[in-house]
């Protein structure tokens, strides 16, 4: 996956934070203004390449969702670099 960067650690504490959602570049680009959309769309690229998401079908935008091993997997990364990952997202219901 990479060395974890100041903006991969973003895209990861994000896709982590809400790990039920469907993502796309616009939708990422939204939640972290800091980091711009090429950069974005390059790393969801890089992350459906690995399998740590999935595209959904049927969307005209690029659209992804974390796999169960992708979830497993940016944890990993963000406690190898000593960051702990945002809690899961309560449900109700």
């Amino acid at each position: 996956m990479g060395r974890l960067t100041h903006v991969r650690r973003l895209i990861y504490e994000t896709l982590l934070a809400d790990r039920q959602r469907q993502w796309t570049v616009h939708g990422l680009t939204s939640a972290i203004p800091q980091v711009n959309e090429c950069i974005v769309r390059d790393n969801l690229n890089l992350l459906l390449a690995e399998a740590i998401v999935h595209q959904v079908p049927h969307q005209r935008a690029l659209t992804v969702a974390l796999t169960e091993r992708g979830e497993q997997t940016l944890i990993a990364a963000l406690a190898r670099a000593g960051t702990e990952p945002p809690a899961r997202a309560r449900t109700t219901g």
